[in-house]
């Protein structure tokens, strides 16, 4: 069933979570999960229906615009694209987080994140939806809009942004000071991973 929820109309959706990941799916081509501090190595949930699923993060943004741009010259049609923050998990203790993996501090939807506001997983998304819009797919909704606009006010702080985040703080907290810089290492790679092609 579709409503204004599902953002229907738009080409490139965006919201946060497990829980929006499944209101924005339906009808889409592609999800993508957007996670800054794990690049895309959290856990993403098989979602029922047959859209391509990728996992990526921040730097990886080019190389997911493209690889949606070669998919609709494969399939000679416009494609629709979800995009979605990680969010918080939702298993947000302390002793949660020290008990757990690294990439189970955020996690995919399988990972119990419903959704919840984190500035890794907007400003992710935020660089993946602007380089779509770059590529020419750009008949986005506004939230997705307004993704883009927090990511390219921000993007000279970004790395700052992504230390001094609750995310980025619960990471030193659990795992130490190398961890978050090896993650913001990583998120600044082209890499990208496809869950589900």
């Amino acid at each position: 069933m579709t409503g204004p929820r599902n953002q229907p109309q738009y080409q490139v959706r965006f919201g946060f979570g497990a829980r929006q990941a499944r209101e924005l799916s339906p009808g889409a081509d592609v999800l993508v999960w957007a996670d800054a501090l794990a690049n895309g190595s959290g856990r993403v949930a098989d979602l029922p229906g047959t859209f391509s699923i990728l996992a990526a993060g921040t730097g990886a943004a080019p190389a997911v615009a493209n690889w949606v741009l070669a998919q609709q010259v494969a399939r000679s049609r416009r494609l629709t694209v979800a995009v979605i923050a990680a969010g918080d998990s939702q298993s947000g203790s302390q002793g949660d987080l020290q008990s757990g993996s690294q990439g189970d501090l955020q996690g995919g939807p399988q990972g119990g994140s419903e959704g919840g506001f984190t500035v890794d997983g907007l400003l992710a998304a935020g660089a993946i939806i602007d380089a779509l819009a770059d590529a020419g797919v750009d008949y986005i909704s506004p939230e997705a809009a307004s993704a883009v606009a927090a990511f390219t006010g921000l993007k000279s702080a970004h790395d700052h942004l992504l230390s001094a985040s609750v995310a980025g703080q619960l990471r030193v907290q659990a795992f130490g000071r190398e961890s978050l810089d090896a993650a913001i290492v990583s998120n600044a790679a082209a890499r990208f991973e496809i869950v589900r092609e």
